[in-house]
């Protein structure tokens, strides 16, 4: 580990073909700042590809907005064409230390890929935490027809078991993200998102259930557009029927429309709350760590701990718990389709 780094950290993002894997990194970095601005946490991006690919993402969606007039738009652009790393180092001000998190996205064809499977199962084993991004409209509409050849709900699920099965020791977060689910917050249906969303990751939550001190879970949906939400999915002039991508079994096209034209750019919401449930995380990590590290040396290393800690301003396991503290003042826990689902780490 090099120097200066008291935890590094690999977090995954899961899910099927443009379910919006790479948006929730766009918009926890759009949202971090506004969030934490007057906090001593800090973020950096590791390299200007990172922030080029989040900023491309952010500029799409308010692009959206530019033609509201047409009222009508379908977001479906820009997959991910090869598993991308996204740096990130998390910091307090003015101390010495940090946390390296790589973030890993994948395309979500490699799901399905024989040549790209055993890949990402390599990469589950080594990730300690995994965001599963979830297209609401495929989950919910025509009876959630179309959910599992969008989401890979059971597929992800028994990957994700593989890979914790081989992996046992470590304690994860995982995150089960809603997106696009704008139309179903306005409709007073979140709840009903929060219940499909468990329902049909059921068979990994009671994988998770049975080590209940080890894997801190939850539900945290995600609003990227605010002011446009989904309409309907594209149906054949003639006969009516959704039109289907044969490649894939999922509509051809899922259109989107602004309720208020007058919205003239995004409105996101809670778009922050991933970041805030990870951030929690690693400071839990990152303190734990940090204390290990102090009990387990002799009384000269002690006295070395604390001398950095003093006098070179390095970061503290008190540090870091205090920064939990902050974190956990920011963090929704139900209302609007959230819900922790077991919670070892007292969120």
């Amino acid at each position: 580990m090099a120097a200066g780094e008291d935890l590094k950290v690999q977090v995954m993002m899961v899910g099927g073909r443009r379910c919006g894997k790479t948006s929730i990194l766009a918009a926890m970095k759009s949202n971090f700042e506004e969030q934490f601005a007057k906090t001593r946490l800090t973020v950096s991006f590791g390299d200007l590809d990172t922030l080029e690919v989040l900023e491309a993402k952010n500029n799409e969606i308010a692009d959206y907005f530019l033609g509201a007039e047409s009222r009508t738009f379908s977001p479906d652009s820009n997959p991910t064409e090869d598993m991308m790393r996204y740096t990130v180092s998390i910091g307090i001000a003015e101390k010495r230390g940090k946390i390296k998190v790589d973030f890993v996205d994948y395309p979500g064809e490699w799901l399905t890929d024989k040549e790209h499977k055993n890949d990402l199962l390599d990469c589950m084993k080594n990730t300690q935490a995994v965001i599963v991004a979830i297209d609401t409209p495929h989950l919910i509409e025509e009876n959630g027809r179309f959910n599992e050849y969008r989401n890979f709900c059971r597929r992800t699920g028994e990957m994700l078991k593989m890979a914790l099965e081989e992996t046992p020791a470590a304690r994860r977060l995982i995150l089960f993200v809603p997106l696009k689910c704008e139309r179903y917050l306005n409709d007073e249906k979140m709840e009903e998102v929060r219940v499909k969303t468990e329902e049909s990751y059921a068979e990994l939550i009671r994988y998770l259930a049975r080590s209940q001190t080890k894997y801190e879970v939850a539900v945290t949906p995600i609003f990227t557009l605010g002011g446009a939400e989904f309409s309907h999915f594209e149906r054949d002039k003639q006969t009516g029927e959704i039109k289907i991508n044969e490649e894939y079994h999922t509509p051809e096209k899922a259109v989107y429309c602004f309720p208020d034209i007058t919205v003239k750019k995004p409105e996101p919401k809670y778009c922050e709350q991933p970041i805030v449930y990870l951030l929690a995380y690693l400071m839990q990590l990152a303190g734990d760590k940090k204390s290990n590290q102090y009990d387990t040396v002799n009384i000269w290393g002690k006295f070395g701990i604390r001398f950095q800690e003093w006098f070179l301003h390095t970061i503290s396991a008190s540090d870091y718990l205090t920064q939990k503290s902050v974190v956990l003042q920011r963090l929704k826990k139900q209302d609007d389709g959230y819900h922790i689902v077991q919670n070892p780490m007292k969120f």
